[in-house]
């Protein structure tokens, strides 16, 4: 889960979940590699589902704030953006996988 929450007023501004379940049959002898790689592929497809929710939930987001007024944006001085790039996270979560696959 992704959760937005405004801290001086303690109110969550909004949530993405991700969420996946994948399933598959094995027998006791095959159980460690097959569960290690459904957990894997699992996790992947979970993170993608969230990052398909939060951009959902941050457009509706924005769409309220500009019309409901449920939220107040102000820049401060020396504002400079966010601390972390989208297409860094998204470098990041690909090396995370590939090393994955390369460790079996």
């Amino acid at each position: 889960d992704t959760a937005v929450f405004d801290v001086k007023s303690r109110t969550m501004l909004f949530r993405a979940p991700g969420i996946n379940k994948l399933s598959k049959r094995t027998t006791a002898i095959g159980i460690d590699s097959t569960l290690e790689q459904k957990s894997r592929e699992g996790f992947g497809l979970a993170v993608a589902d969230m990052t398909t929710n939060l951009d959902a939930e941050l457009s509706r987001f924005k769409t309220r704030v500009k019309e409901e007024n449920v939220a107040k944006v102000e820049y401060r001085a020396g504002y400079s953006g966010g601390a972390i790039n989208g297409y860094f996270l998204l470098l990041a979560f690909g090396l995370l996988l590939s090393r994955l696959k390369f460790r079996r």
